[in-house]
């Protein structure tokens, strides 16, 4: 549980925190339902809703690889440090 608290202040959107602990209740209710295949509907079922879902501001979840944008993808994985301010 402490991972998962922690996880939710990595995420980039908002609305991602919310969609990923609603999945997260479906995943569950479903592996106690249905067992290792519940679990893997649960998966698809993920997958497939963050793939075909938007974010308020219109973009996708998944935004710097559909579609393929490199700038912003190395801006989000690297992190890299504000430029400094000219005095």
């Amino acid at each position: 549980m402490a991972f998962v608290a922690i996880a939710n202040y990595t995420q980039q959107n908002y609305e991602l925190g919310y969609a990923l602990k609603f999945m997260r209740i479906i995943n569950l209710v479903l592996t106690a339902i249905f067992g290792l295949y519940g679990y893997i509907a649960a998966v698809l079922i993920f997958i497939l809703s963050i793939v075909c879902n938007k974010t308020l501001s219109d973009k996708s979840y998944i935004y710097p690889l559909l579609p393929f944008n490199p700038r912003q993808l190395a801006k989000r994985l690297l992190r890299l440090r504000l430029p400094e301010a000219k005095k």
